[in-house]
């Protein structure tokens, strides 16, 4: 957990705080990755905030980027039910109900054309859009709907941040 000055932390721009949040977590889940450590553990030993931050960004992060990247990554989750399931749990924790409702839209359109929920049968490429004028249309405007419903994403997370501030940093009382 790292650790801030309490006037930076209740004065920092909101993404900006998200962000040195997040840091920690993502740079631990990476060291772990690489050594070859338990994920799981890792993230069972979030509290639940930190759990809602984590499957925020690490979805976020990447789906806001295309709708190509939004497809791929969805999908690539939807193949993985613990973490597909941790997503949409996590998100109304921070107040994320539009995300959540276009997360399960996106779930139903996976399922209805029977997308894989094992990695063991996992094929979806980004190329899949470039043949598929349907899922090409249908993730175009799920993005659209990602960029709408994400306008205000960092207000309400780090409106949870900080209000639950013990979670994620430890606070100094020491000035600027």
């Amino acid at each position: 957990m790292a650790t801030m000055k309490r006037n930076e932390f209740e004065t920092m721009e909101d993404q900006t705080l998200c962000s040195a949040c997040f840091a920690p977590l993502i740079s631990a889940f990476k060291n772990l990755r690489v050594s070859g450590g338990d994920e799981r553990a890792f993230y069972g030993s979030l509290t639940d905030g930190q759990q809602a931050l984590f499957m925020f960004r690490i979805y976020y992060d990447h789906a806001i980027q295309s709708p190509e990247e939004l497809y791929w990554r969805s999908a690539y989750y939807h193949a993985q039910p613990a973490i597909w399931s941790s997503l949409k749990n996590t998100l109304p924790l921070i107040g994320e109900l539009g995300i959540l409702q276009l997360v399960e839209e996106i779930e139903g359109f996976l399922v209805g054309r029977d997308y894989a929920r094992s990695l063991d049968c996992f094929d979806a490429t980004v190329q899949d859009l470039e043949h598929d004028p349907e899922l090409l249309s249908s993730f175009n405007a799920f993005y659209g709907r990602l960029q709408l419903v994400t306008s205000s994403s960092f207000t309400s997370l780090a409106g949870y941040i900080r209000t639950h501030a013990n979670d994620f940093m430890q606070l100094t009382n020491e000035s600027y």
